[in-house]
């Protein structure tokens, strides 16, 4: 009787009931690791999203920064606002009072430099004649230099307002040729650079009339939207994640490249009667090296604005697989296109130094070699050792070429 039992209850353990557990363990398990997986894929594509939005915001910046995006300027009467004006943000800075009193006072105190370098030099020029030296400079030399300087003191003025006139009209034919029909149709529709990055992830994960809603827009920037209207499985956010990443990085960096940017025409702008006061001195030397350099920093930036629309163009073309497709492989394919929007991104970043080595090669060099410590610090002493190589520098290799030619004149009266 008890092995009947027995047999009896190990048929129902064995055959009926350990089958329906296992099958029931099986579901339980596939079920957990289905919602691990869906809660892991939901939070990847939040954080891509998140992501996205950061670099959306760091092209904004870019924008406001390089002067492509104009901001809005306040003026107040004690605590009533009095008008409202939309201009770009160097135009802004360079308007100032505080800016235009410094100048003034700067200014002065280099008018009084002028007089004392022009009498200095008028003592030597006499002392030299006097001795007889061969090359000695000429009275009527030192005045006229004396008169440049102060011819200078109210030509800079004129020539800022001009480069920020000239500038300001450049950008905005640049603005309306790129947002132009004809322009838009050779590289799809209007877009920005998060939106490349989002889509170009998301772009096998739902069908056409889905992706079709997020190909320009800011609507993928609703996460929730983005989690119900798109197949997590097939979204691509490991892509979408690394691109974000590393294109903010670059991103962040031409800001910075931008900042520094104002800060160094506005310095060059205040200190800028000191160098017209040293006319006096060398004939101009300096100032035509602070010239240079002035009108190199004002027309840098629009590297970096170029290559920005032209990735606007070129993006909305290479990020989808059904316009170009590089490899046949899926995953080789999406890596092409990760490296053709980081080497897109990389050239707005450097954009400033291409224009930089046309305008003034010696200075684009010197900050090529410092562009990862701008990017890292944006400190005030490299901007510092940057003017100091500008203008230092060349003072430097002037005084050597002088000592030089005195030295072999010296040499020349001595075997005579």
């Amino acid at each position: 009787m008890l092995e009947l039992i027995r047999d009896v209850l190990n048929a129902l353990f064995n055959d009926i009931l350990a089958p329906i557990i296992g099958i029931f363990i099986q579901w339980q398990v596939n079920f957990l690791m289905y919602l691990l997986r869906t809660v892991f894929q939901e939070l990847l594509v939040r954080a891509m999203v998140m992501l996205c939005r950061i670099v959306f915001l760091a092209e904004q910046m870019f924008k406001v920064f390089s002067g492509l995006a104009l901001v809005t300027a306040k003026e107040y009467n004690g605590a009533a606002l009095v008008k409202t004006t939309r201009m770009r943000l160097l135009d802004y800075f360079f308007q100032l009072n505080g800016i235009s009193t410094v100048l003034m006072a700067v200014t002065l105190v280099s008018v009084i430099l002028t007089f004392l370098f022009a009498a200095f030099e008028t003592a030597k020029s006499i002392n030299d004649v006097t001795l007889g030296e061969q090359n000695a400079k000429p009275v009527s030399v030192v005045l006229k230099n004396a008169l440049k300087s102060m011819l200078g003191f109210g030509l800079i003025p004129v020539l800022c307002v001009a480069l920020l006139q000239f500038s300001a009209a450049i950008l905005q034919a640049v603005i309306g040729i790129f947002a132009s029909p004809e322009v838009s149709v050779l590289g799809g529709e209007s877009t920005d650079i998060s939106t490349v990055i989002f889509y170009m992830a998301v772009q096998d994960a739902a069908d056409a009339d889905v992706l079709e809603k997020y190909r320009s827009g800011l609507r993928w920037q609703n996460a929730d939207l983005v989690v119900s209207e798109f197949d997590l499985s097939k979204v691509n956010s490991a892509l979408g994640i690394l691109a974000a990443g590393l294109i903010f990085i670059l991103l962040a960096g031409a800001c910075l490249s931008c900042i520094k940017r104002i800060f160094d025409l506005l310095l060059l702008y205040v200190v800028s009667p000191y160098f017209a006061a040293t006319i006096s001195l060398d004939g101009g030397g300096k100032f035509k090296g602070w010239r240079e350099l002035f009108i190199a920093k004002f027309f840098a930036c629009f590297g970096n604005i170029f290559a920005m629309e032209l990735f606007l163009i070129l993006a909305p073309v290479v990020s989808s697989s059904k316009v170009v497709t590089f490899f046949p492989d899926t995953t080789a394919d999406n890596i092409a296109r990760l490296f053709f929007i980081f080497g897109a991104a990389y050239a707005i970043f450097k954009g400033n130094i291409l224009f930089m080595s046309i305008l003034n090669e010696q200075e684009a060099q010197f900050e090529a070699n410092q562009r990862i410590i701008a990017m890292l610090t944006g400190g005030a002493g490299l901007m510092m050792s940057r003017f100091g190589h500008s203008f230092g520098g060349g003072g430097n290799q002037a005084a050597e070429k002088s000592a030089g030619q005195k030295g072999g004149e010296g040499g020349e009266n001595g075997g005579r």
